[in-house]
């Protein structure tokens, strides 16, 4: 069986809790390299956890939970598949942060897979 060199998925959510409306989705996609051993992922993100401005949650003092938070991730990485059941993922992540006083960030992450 050819498997396709090109996949695509995506969800999305939307909500109301109380008074705050969340909403948020991604949009993943792979790519063969070279089919059942190589391929190269990419992922869009996004999360709008609090939509109301004016009704802010109650953040206890010295806490650096804000749950207001928008966020979007730019992910790339890559996945090895070396063996039957066996690989090896690097991903590398962009965090932006899009609410005031928030920072971005950055993520490495790398992960064996083995399968018995």
């Amino acid at each position: 069986m050819k498997l396709p060199k090109f996949y695509v998925r995506s969800e999305g959510i939307k909500g109301k809790d109380g008074e705050f409306n969340r909403d948020g989705f991604y949009v993943t996609g792979l790519y063969h390299l070279k089919p059942q051993k190589l391929d190269l992922m990419l992922r869009y993100d996004y999360y709008n956890n609090h939509e109301n401005k004016s009704v802010l949650p109650v953040i206890p003092e010295g806490s650096r939970q804000l749950n207001w938070m928008k966020n979007r991730e730019y992910t790339v990485g890559i996945n090895y598949n070396f063996y039957h059941l066996n690989r090896l993922q690097v991903q590398y992540t962009f965090k932006e942060r899009l609410a005031a006083g928030q920072e971005n960030s950055n993520l490495l992450l790398a992960q064996l897979q083995i399968g018995f």
